[in-house]
């Protein structure tokens, strides 16, 4: 269901089969186009282009059980990380600061014991954050060229002649624009025109990438990349090149990051009591 969701919603806004491929811009707004069109339906969406081929990923949004839940349980690490900080308001605390868990493992106890018979169990309640490792992959063709609109706009009455114009209020400065005409007067016998012209101010990006120059967009757009992914309460902490190729002209990055993170999930326990010589 998910899949032919994003399937029609990519050819709505222009990503299919038999199409030429978009600039990296465009790729951004119809991404960004779709998570606000099915915002409760898809968690994080990702469009990466790999030579003629699109590869999308997709996580879908799902609709957390808010039932009050009086289980009694363990805390446990939802990933791999590196514990950095244990907030517990219930429970027995088992693992350290700076101890490095697997996904499952336990860190704080819903089990209370007394040596080594136990005594009680409970819903072990609290939060975990941990240091978390994620690697983004991202490629920038060796020569980049992309024209921006700014968002500024000016407008003149412009009388043309021929190939020459005159225009109230008179430009002045060097910047770049896109116009469009919108015609006033005109006549088809004498080659003279009277329109209003709207110029839409341009940024021009117009970049050569080598191995070296790369690094400081790479590890830009792989922080944009990861950023989309994590929640307001992640936190990156630091990013590191790993690995740089070219292959068919384009230079692809691999970047190392560290992010804090609430790594807290949670496994029901047995409410039997485990007593040593029973």
């Amino acid at each position: 269901e998910i899949r032919e969701l994003v399937e029609n919603d990519l050819k709505e806004f222009g990503i299919s089969r038999y199409r030429f491929r978009v600039s990296y811009a465009k790729n951004e707004e119809i991404r960004y186009k779709i998570l606000e069109k099915e915002k409760d339906k898809i968690e994080w969406l990702e469009i990466d282009r790999i030579g003629t081929r699109y590869i999308v990923n997709v996580e879908e949004r799902l609709i957390k059980d808010n039932k009050v839940d009086n289980e009694v349980r363990d805390i446990v690490a939802k990933k791999d990380a590196m514990i950095l900080n244990i907030e517990a308001e219930t429970g027995e605390i088992v693992r350290k600061k700076y101890e490095y868990v697997r996904k499952g493992d336990t860190i704080v106890s819903g089990t209370i014991k007394n040596k080594e018979d136990e005594v009680s169990k409970v819903k072990a309640e609290g939060k975990v954050y941990g240091e978390v490792w994620y690697s983004v992959s991202v490629e920038l063709p060796k020569k980049y060229y992309e024209e921006k609109k700014t968002g500024k706009t000016s407008r003149a009455l412009t009388l043309r002649i021929a190939n020459k114009k005159i225009s109230v209020p008179f430009s002045k400065d060097n910047k770049s624009y896109i116009s469009e005409d919108s015609p006033i007067l005109e006549n088809n016998l004498i080659p003279i025109k009277l329109v209003l012209e709207t110029k839409h101010e341009i940024e021009i990006i117009d970049k050569e990438y080598n191995m070296d120059n790369s690094s400081s967009e790479a590890i830009k757009l792989a922080t944009k990349k990861l950023e989309d992914r994590l929640d307001e309460q992640s936190m990156i902490l630091s990013n590191k090149v790993l690995k740089k190729t070219l292959k068919n002209s384009k230079i692809i990055k691999e970047i190392f990051f560290k992010v804090r993170e609430n790594i807290t999930d949670n496994k029901k326990l047995s409410k039997e009591l485990k007593i040593e010589g029973d």
